[in-house]
């Protein structure tokens, strides 16, 4: 059309809330847009849910883990964002995901998230198990996190 259009170089920084200002990394800035991209940024907005990490399941799936949710992206289109598949809220995952062959299991407590069909459990398969170990750990992680503010039960 003859005209000029400015266009990002890179995309925008994460800042991480606790390990604040760290040197610039591609990764963590994609993982930021796709939670950003994700419903419109109703999850990065209105639930002020922060990026933790992400990694590919395979070709069309990504496993996106945020201080309060575990989202699985589906790619179906070639362009445009990807859609969510299932989502589980941290709180709701009763123990650190388990690696049975090539799956990665969430026991997940019931909720109005989840209907009768779809059972006490996610999961998540890849043929990496590199890939599924290092999510674990994640995963792992942020459950740790998540606990820290929460009261501790006391034994009766």
């Amino acid at each position: 059309m003859g005209e000029d259009m400015m266009m990002r170089t890179r995309l925008p920084r994460h800042l991480d809330p606790l390990q604040g200002v760290r040197p610039f990394s591609p990764y963590e800035a994609t993982g930021h847009a796709l939670l950003g991209a994700l419903c419109r940024g109703l999850y990065a907005d209105m639930y002020s849910d922060t990026y933790w990490a992400h990694a590919g399941i395979d070709a069309k799936a990504t496993l996106l883990i945020t201080l309060q949710h575990v989202f699985l992206l589906e790619q179906c289109r070639q362009w445009g964002p990807s859609e969510v598949e299932w989502f589980v809220r941290v709180d709701d995952i009763l123990e650190v995901p388990k690696l049975e062959g090539s799956k990665l299991i969430f026991k997940v407590r019931q909720d109005d998230n989840f209907t009768a069909f779809s059972g006490d459990e996610r999961s998540v398969s890849s043929e990496d198990l590199s890939v599924l170990m290092w999510l674990r750990d994640k995963l792992e992680a942020v459950l740790v996190l998540n606990m820290e503010d929460k009261p501790v039960p006391t034994l009766a």
